[in-house]
């Protein structure tokens, strides 16, 4: 019988194309994950994929599947974050008598980070919260202790030369990167745009980005400050690549700057680094768990603004 666990599977292997790298992101067998697969066409009785010497697609029944496994996955997401939220609120608060935490966080978080910190401080007005932007990349020999660090780019770009030993890390969110770009662009007439597009556009790039990602001629502003961003998109018909889970807060901000999807996603996460030589306190293990529930419900909002504002 179909479980919510398999949808999730199945809508891992339509993202990345590839039975090989969606199992090794869900951390199970090549084999387990073909016979979820298989059992999902059987119950369905129908043929979901494509498979070649190339890779793996969806057929045409595959993409009707996936649209109603995106509701799905999404309702229960919903209802989830809510119950989460909701229990946060009623249980938290007197989880600790006293406690700090002190958090380093990738610019972008800025646009959301005053919400962050007064529904946190609602929630757990017991626990002190220090957040400090970070804008450079993360050395173990710089992680301190009693210092938790939240990063915005792929683990293996963030922790430069840092030896995985060294450091612990804890999954917060997935999320799937979008092109903000200006909505009276003729850019933004396209429902999607190709890598190749957006290269050729005029870029507006944080300083994290690798150099040879962007034609150093197109490239007009590199900065670390979300704003600065989000302005030279309104101003300058700039674009730009930022997580999807900002747009429901940037909506209300900057009216005219919409997104759009790559024709190709790019997928990253947030993750939770600190040294391994420290051992979480109660408060911080506290501050990770609403810090989840809070990008879990960015992310659902965003997702729903999104759809409105591309169906426009």
């Amino acid at each position: 019988m179909m479980k919510l666990e398999h949808l999730r599977y199945f809508m891992s292997v339509a993202n990345t194309q590839s039975i090989n790298q969606a199992a090794g992101k869900l951390y199970i067998s090549q084999q387990q994950l073909n016979n979820i697969l298989t059992g999902l066409e059987d119950e369905m009785q129908v043929s979901l994929f494509k498979r070649t010497n190339k890779g793996i697609s969806l057929t045409e029944d595959g993409i009707i599947f996936a649209e109603y496994a995106k509701k799905l996955l999404t309702i229960y997401a919903e209802m989830q974050a809510y119950f989460l939220m909701r229990h946060s609120a009623d249980g938290m608060n007197h989880a600790v008598e006293q406690g700090k935490c002190i958090l380093h966080t990738p610019p972008f978080i800025s646009i959301f980070l005053s919400d962050f910190i007064k529904q946190f401080k609602t929630i757990s007005p017991n626990i002190d919260l220090l957040c400090i932007e970070s804008t450079e990349q993360i050395y173990a020999k710089q992680l301190k202790s009693e210092h938790l660090y939240l990063t915005g780019v792929p683990i293996a770009k963030q922790l430069s030369q840092t030896p995985e030993s060294l450091v612990n890390v804890i999954p917060i969110i997935e999320f799937e990167t979008y092109i903000y770009l200006n909505r009276h662009s003729l850019l933004a007439q396209q429902k999607s745009i190709s890598r190749q597009v957006y290269m050729d556009y005029i870029n507006a790039v944080m300083p994290l980005s690798l150099p040879n990602s962007y034609k150093a001629e197109n490239i007009v502003l590199i900065s670390s400050n979300i704003y600065q961003q989000l302005e030279s998109i309104v101003r300058n018909e700039t674009v730009c690549l930022l997580p999807g889970f900002l747009f429901t807060k940037m909506s209300s901000l900057y009216p005219d700057v919409t997104v759009r999807p790559l024709d190709e996603p790019i997928y990253s996460s947030c993750n939770i680094v600190y040294a391994n030589t420290y051992t979480l306190s109660s408060a911080d293990e506290i501050l990770i768990a609403f810090l989840k529930t809070y990008l879990q419900n960015l992310q659902l909002f965003s997702r729903q603004t999104f759809h409105q504002n591309l169906s426009r």
